[in-house]
Formats: structure tokens, sequence, C-alpha cells
């Protein structure tokens, strides 16, 4: 019956109060607000159990600006009521009074103006901080000041390091504050006096290296070569010229000595008076005179000149 329904779900009620105390946290949610000692009333469709409770606390933070509200409701052990009720029909709910109760650093006046003075224990917490942060300052500031004299330190052996400055010509050298400069003086070379390369002179070296020597003519100075035969040039540069007999052939002078394994007069080859001489080995011939004609062919030729040649003219 709903009759004995009723009754079973309040003495179970009752049972769970004698159990322990219930608590509960409310925020303002939904332009929700509470004063102390409202009383809220709460409940679990589920189960048929409504709960009321009184705030006991209204608690204000202020965090960067922005205020949060938050409340907290009755403790039974601390005195509260807790009322349970029970129904197997939705609605019920309770009311409550208009008192409030002052927490920590708050005054309630009996106009029911509420006042905050901030606590001693609040105070002495920003007291701490303060000084910590005092110290912590003081330490970079000891730190700061050994950095500047590290520094005038480091200025002074700097300007110590270059107090004294010594060059030899053709460098001079000269400080300024803290500043070492060097310049080179030297004058322009010339054919008599050493001295600075100048740009056109540079320029001419620069280009040597692409430098050919032309071929000597009868109009302009330049390269010749000999050729073996009437003019020769030894490993140690000197240049020996050969005369041409009769017929361009070599010219061979007066006392020159010639080998041959034919025995065939030399003086029909290269012209001149050649007499045989003892040989155990090749035939030998000298040579003892000029022919006339070949004489004036060498000398027309312009190959004989005052030289010597190969032995005695």
């Amino acid at each position: 019956k709903q009759e004995d329904l009723i009754k079973s779900t309040e003495d179970k009620l009752r049972e769970l109060q004698q159990q322990g105390g219930v608590k509960a946290t409310l925020h303002g949610y939904g332009g929700l607000r509470f004063d102390i000692d409202d009383r809220v009333t709460g409940r679990n469709n589920r189960l048929g159990i409504t709960v009321t409770v009184p705030v006991t606390k209204k608690i204000v933070k202020v965090s960067r600006g922005v205020m949060s509200v938050s409340y907290e409701c009755g403790d039974k052990a601390a005195g509260q009521s807790v009322s349970l009720s029970g129904s197997g029909e939705t609605g019920g709910g309770g009311t409550g009074g208009m008192s409030y109760v002052a927490g920590d650093g708050i005054r309630i006046s009996s106009d029911r103006v509420i006042s905050a003075d901030v606590t001693q224990s609040k105070l002495d917490g920003v007291q701490a901080t303060a000084e910590q942060a005092e110290k912590t300052a003081s330490g970079f500031s000891a730190q700061i000041g050994l950095a500047q004299q590290d520094a005038r330190n480091a200025l002074a052996a700097a300007n110590e390091s270059v107090r004294t400055l010594n060059g030899t010509a053709p460098i001079h050298v000269w400080r300024s504050d803290d500043k070492a400069s060097a310049t080179i003086w030297a004058d322009t070379v010339t054919t008599t006096a050493d001295g600075m390369m100048s740009s056109t002179d540079k320029a001419k070296l620069d280009g040597l290296e692409n430098y050919s020597l032309p071929v000597a003519t009868q109009q302009a100075l330049g390269g010749v070569k000999p050729d073996g035969a009437t003019i020769t040039i030894t490993p140690d540069g000197t240049i020996t010229a050969h005369g041409t007999g009769s017929g361009g052939s070599m010219y061979w002078p007066i006392g020159s000595i010639y080998q041959n394994t034919t025995g065939t007069n030399p003086g029909l080859i290269f012209g001149g008076t050649w007499e045989r001489r003892p040989s155990l080995g090749a035939y030998t011939w000298e040579k003892t005179a000029d022919d006339t004609t070949t004489v004036h062919s060498a000398l027309g030729s312009g190959a004989l000149g005052a030289m010597t040649l190969g032995g005695e003219a």
C-alpha cells in the first residue's frame, strides 16, 4: 500500500541520518546566488531520496582580477541540521532562515552589513614573500656589481697590452686610446733606388708571360737560331762560326788534321793543299795551304771574317 511505502521510506531515512552526515559544495551556476543559512534541497529521483542542507560558508576568490564565488553546505558533525526525506511522488522542498555565519577576517553587523579585514596571517605571508624578493634582488645586484668590475679589469688589461708599440721602417705604428694602427711608407721604385712598384709597371710585368719573341729580319731585331753547320752553339753558350770551302762544303783552316779510311785526299772534297802524314791507323792528312778560289769564296760569303776556326789561321 502507498501509506506503508511512505512510512517505510521515512523509517529508512531516519536510519541513514543516524549513520553519518551529509556535505555538499554548490557553485553559482546559471545565476544562482545563496546566503549563509539558506537551505538547499536536492532530490535523487531514482532512489526517491530528498536531501535538504543549509549553506554554511560562502567563499569569494579573486584571481588576476576575476572573482569567483562558491558555497559549502551543511556539516552534521559541526552542529548543522540536515533534513532527509523520502517520497514515492515528486515534490517536496524546504525553507530556511536568513542568518549569516562570519568566517576568518569577516565581520557581520546587526544590520546584516558584511565587511572583511585582512588578517595578520595573510599580512605575514605577504611580508615573507616581499623579504624573499628583496633578498633575491640584492643577490642579483651583487652579481651585477662583480660583472661590472670584471669588465673594468678586462678593459684595463687590454689598454695595458697595447701601451707600447714599436715599428721598424718602413712600418710606422701608433696608438690612439685603445686602438693601434700601422702604415707602411715607401717611395716608388726607380732604376737606382728600391721602392714600391707602380701600377703601370705591374701591368707590364703581368704581360710578360704572354710575350712571344719575334723572328729577326733585316729591318727589326728578333730571335735567330744556328743552322748547326756554319754556326754552332756549345752547351755553355759559346757561338762558333765555320767557313765553307768551294761548293759550299765545310772550310778547314791551315794546320787542320783530317783522317779517313779510304786514303782519299781531303783536298778533293774541301779544297786546299793537304799532305799525308805517317800513321799506323787511319789515313792522316794535314792541310798546309788554301786554294785561292776557295779563300776568296769563303771571304766573299762573310763566313770567315777574322775568327780563328778549328786551329791556327
